[in-house]
């Protein structure tokens, strides 16, 4: 009789696919661990300071325009009416920039009338973020305040995210200097905020400020720099920037191109 064939032994399984399962379990926790850390950045999103004081230059030189750039701008424009119709205008910024000269018993009732500073610097420089409601409060103090000077540049409008500067000069401040970068963030505007202005009695200093700071749609970022003596006189820079929608139909694009 032959006999009977023994059961055969179970085959371990082949090297290479135990490799792809632990590949397999490693790409699975590591995407769990990503979507966890996504959901969790969106629930807790890291919170912003809403007033960072900033270092260097306040007023950046100006860049020359390279020709890559030059020629890039007369594309846009030569080919502009071609693609006009699919050209989605961005939401326009309306900024703005106020410096007031005070004296030391005015510059007190203004900053009691706001309550307590957002943040203080190292400078003596105090800032306060303020509303549109506030803003509008505030317009009405600023005309009782006795032997006030006022240096106002005028207002700019310029696309998201585009520098501004803007200057004026008046009694008391040789050159009143401001560059702006606005951006949006959410339903706030973050502002980048650099300022110089002169200050030419009793004696003659320059005072620079240079921060970014998130205000409301509408709003305002107040910052006073008081006398360091009794006779000499308070600052105040006064920055608002408004977000608008733009409603025109058909986009109209000016370039002008530096000399």
């Amino acid at each position: 009789m032959v006999p009977d064939a023994s059961p055969s032994e179970p085959s371990a399984p082949p090297v290479g696919s135990k490799r792809r399962s632990r590949w397999k379990i490693a790409l699975a926790v590591l995407g769990i661990v990503t979507i966890a850390a996504f959901i969790f950045e969106v629930v807790h999103p890291s919170r912003i300071p809403d007033l960072v004081w900033l270092a260097g230059k306040p007023i950046p030189s100006i860049a020359k325009q390279s020709l890559l750039s030059k020629t890039r701008l007369q594309i846009i424009r030569i080919t502009y009416p071609l693609w006009q119709r699919f050209y989605k205008l961005s939401p326009r910024m309306y900024t703005s920039a106020r410096l007031l000269s005070l004296t030391a018993v005015s510059a007190d009732r203004l900053a009691s009338s706001l309550g307590a500073a957002v943040s203080t610097n190292a400078n003596g420089f105090r800032a306060w973020i303020l509303t549109a409601p506030e803003v509008k409060a505030l317009e009405g103090l600023v005309l009782t305040l006795p032997e006030m000077v006022q240096v106002t540049p005028p207002r700019l409008m310029t696309p998201r995210g585009t520098d501004a500067r803007i200057s004026a000069v008046a009694q008391g401040s040789n050159n009143f200097l401001v560059n702006l970068s606005p951006k949006i963030s959410g339903k706030s505007i973050r502002l980048r905020v650099g300022a110089e202005w002169v200050q030419t009695a009793p004696s003659r200093m320059t005072n620079t400020l240079i921060c970014r700071a998130l205000i409301p749609n509408g709003g305002a970022l107040l910052v006073e720099r008081g006398g360091k003596k009794d006779h000499d006189p308070s600052y105040v820079v006064i920055l608002s920037a408004t977000r608008r929608r733009c409603v025109w139909k058909t986009a109209q694009v000016m370039i002008r191109f530096p000399l």
